[in-house]
């Protein structure tokens, strides 16, 4: 789905619960995590096909005797070719959670209303020492074995961070959202099926939008932040905040 952009040049992104289906509003946001760029828009609103189609595909093998209903009734998304393009999906998503771990590095103390804890590795909250915290989970370590470490770390914001400037809210809600609803504080996982879940992951990203934008250390950030708008009747209890 193609993006809207408001009077301040803000690119906003329409979510309508009342005409989309849960796996639909699931592609949507999936898409958005893994191509957040402006230039990326043609790629992305393939991916969107692409993970409906998956999902009407995966419905479909799962109730086999409703198949051909639900080929019926979408055969929008039936072509098998339209679940192409998916194999770079991992990586960008992997991408998309490091950013998001990140940012909520920042928004700790505004989401809990408590000082950040930080890791035993780090000894203040900072985009270097972050972008060492990324590495070092890749496995990139300050040590005799890997000589470009510095710019390693130099790597993590250019490519990892700063990419993925206009969903930072959204990857980091992501999180919140999967460790809600798994009931496990490492749980990643989503499902494109679950409209509750949405709909959390939305009321999250509002208010974590709400919070970049009060902070002085994320100000250029908050001005590429998209917006995501949600239309629709069902809403469950969240912090919320405007995006």
């Amino acid at each position: 789905m193609s993006m809207n952009v408001d009077d301040d040049g803000r690119r906003i992104m329409a979510i309508d619960a009342n005409k989309s289906e849960p796996f639909e509003i699931g592609a949507q946001i999936l898409a958005l995590l893994a191509y957040p760029q402006p230039e990326e828009n043609d790629r992305r609103i393939r991916v969107e096909g692409a993970l409906c189609s998956e999902g009407v595909a995966l419905a479909c093998a799962e109730q086999s005797l409703n198949a051909e209903a639900l080929r019926k009734r979408f055969p929008h998304y039936a072509k098998r070719r339209q679940r192409a393009g998916l194999a770079s999906l991992p990586k960008r998503h992997k991408k998309a959670m490091q950013a998001g771990t990140m940012a909520l590095g920042f928004l700790q103390e505004g989401i809990s209303g408590r000082p950040a804890n930080l890791p035993a590795t780090m000894s203040s909250m900072s985009l270097q020492n972050l972008s060492k915290h990324i590495a070092n989970g890749d496995g990139i370590t300050d040590d005799s074995h890997y000589e470009n470490y510095d710019d390693a770390i130099k790597m993590v914001a250019r490519r990892i961070w700063r990419p993925w400037h206009p969903v930072l809210h959204l990857a980091s809600a992501y999180q919140i959202a999967c460790r809600m609803f798994s009931g496990d504080a490492d749980g990643m996982e989503y499902s494109i099926y679950n409209l509750a879940m949405h709909t959390a992951l939305v009321d999250f990203a509002q208010f974590h939008a709400s919070i970049i934008r009060c902070d002085p250390r994320l100000t250029d950030i908050a001005k590429h932040l998209i917006r995501i708008d949600w239309q629709g009747d069902v809403q469950i209890s969240a912090p919320s905040g405007d995006a």
